[in-house]
């Protein structure tokens, strides 16, 4: 044995990760295909509500820790933009000895910008895998397309490739389960917060659309989701005031722009130094997180002060027929109907992604012949960072009362 693959082993044994027992020369590139899978850790039930309870009191008390798990990291085909097969990777919470079938939630998390910044990593959201697997759920977290073990660059917010990278992330999670003899009771549960949220809709639309007679969803909780993405959000990022969050302005520009060709050259719409400080941190590899990019940005936290002014007047000036206005409304996530029950969870301070998102998507889906669509508020007051917690807790209590 090769000196490298001697250690290789041996991290596996130290670290309690299990090493991939698929061939990594898997020819089928079908959707959804499983690669490859790799145990990620074994976590006791007692040892997960004892973790929680460093986030803090109320977060460990609603976990009814039932079922040990066992996190496996896995890579499975999804298609990128074009429709080309490519790798993408995620997560799946299983529970231990179960006797019974399960019902499956596909948790959805929120903006991350370094690539391993991702469940499958042990990153943003696995937490919530253990919290909903120990209570007897297999639980999927893509890692979505272009972060963790996807080779190419992040489409941030593009809702095709969120739908279908997190659908062919069931079919790898179904064929997971079944060489676990792990089974599916064909519950389907959707949730995520922030672009999760916009993620789980757009999730739930292609699933009814195209998928009905595979998944059957049992219920959707889109959490703190930008549904209007050309609009209300949009709005946000042009106005030329301040903005919590301006890193989203160049994460979409840069990340979109290859799809749709908003700009020939985006460099030459932004102003120095930004026309060359910001492209490195939009690269296939994606090494920095969101604060690193945030540091860098303009002091006045104005997102449009990285833009030439002409270029923005245009888009004032333009707005309904601007590139960047139709490139977002591609992927709003508002104006259609869902068929299964949904709830918002949205706190009404939230300035990240604004409280009349989900008033909108609501009005929407009404007015489109939705049943109707409550919108929960777990946090009178909750900003986007503290009703992250309280939305989480507030959509487990409401599966637990459709969970068979």
């Amino acid at each position: 044995m090769k000196k490298s693959n001697l250690w290789y082993w041996i991290a596996c044994i130290l670290f309690l990760y299990g090493c991939s027992s698929s061939n990594e020369n898997v020819q089928n590139t079908a959707r959804g295909t499983l690669i490859s899978q790799m145990e990620k850790g074994s976590y006791p039930k007692d040892q997960i509500k004892q973790a929680f309870s460093f986030l803090s009191a109320s977060a460990a008390q609603s976990i009814t820790p039932l079922y040990d798990i066992k996190l496996y990291k896995v890579l499975y085909y999804t298609t990128d933009a074009n429709g080309k097969a490519v790798q993408a990777s995620g997560l799946v919470a299983v529970p231990q000895n179960v006797t019974k079938a399960l019902p499956l939630v596909s948790f959805h998390h929120g903006t991350v910008l370094r690539k391993t910044d991702v469940p499958s990593q042990l990153g943003t959201g696995f937490q919530i895998g253990l919290a909903f697997g120990t209570e007897g759920y297999i639980v999927a977290m893509p890692d979505f397309l272009g972060l963790g073990e996807s080779p190419v660059l992040h489409p941030y917010m593009h809702a095709k490739t969120e739908a279908t990278a997190c659908v062919d992330m069931l079919r790898a999670t179904q064929a997971l389960c079944k060489q676990l003899n792990i089974s599916w009771n064909n519950q389907l549960f959707l949730m995520g917060y922030s672009q999760g949220g916009h993620v789980t809709l757009a999730v739930h639309k292609e699933i009814e659309d195209k998928h009905r007679t595979e998944f059957n969803i049992t219920a959707s909780a889109p959490m703190a989701a930008p549904t209007d993405l050309s609009g209300l959000q949009m709005d946000s990022l042009i106005a030329g005031r301040p903005y919590v969050a301006p890193s989203y302005l160049p994460y979409v520009m840069f990340t979109l722009n290859p799809i749709y060709k908003m700009y020939p050259d985006l460099s030459a719409v932004l102003n120095p130094p930004y026309n060359t400080t910001l492209q490195p941190y939009f690269t296939v590899d994606m090494p920095f997180s969101t604060s690193q990019l945030e540091s860098i940005l303009p002091p006045s936290k104005i997102p449009t002060d990285i833009m030439k002014a002409d270029e923005l007047q245009k888009i004032r000036n333009n707005r309904a027929t601007h590139s960047t206005t139709l490139a977002l409304k591609d992927n709003d996530v508002y104006d259609w109907k869902p068929s299964a029950p949904l709830k918002f969870y949205h706190c009404d301070a939230d300035r990240h992604v604004f409280y009349a998102n989900a008033v909108k998507a609501k009005q929407s889906f009404e007015k489109n012949g939705s049943a109707k669509i409550d919108i929960i508020n777990p946090l009178q007051g909750g900003n986007h960072e503290t009703c992250l917690i309280p939305s989480i807790i507030a959509a487990k209590d409401w599966f637990a009362t459709l969970k068979k």
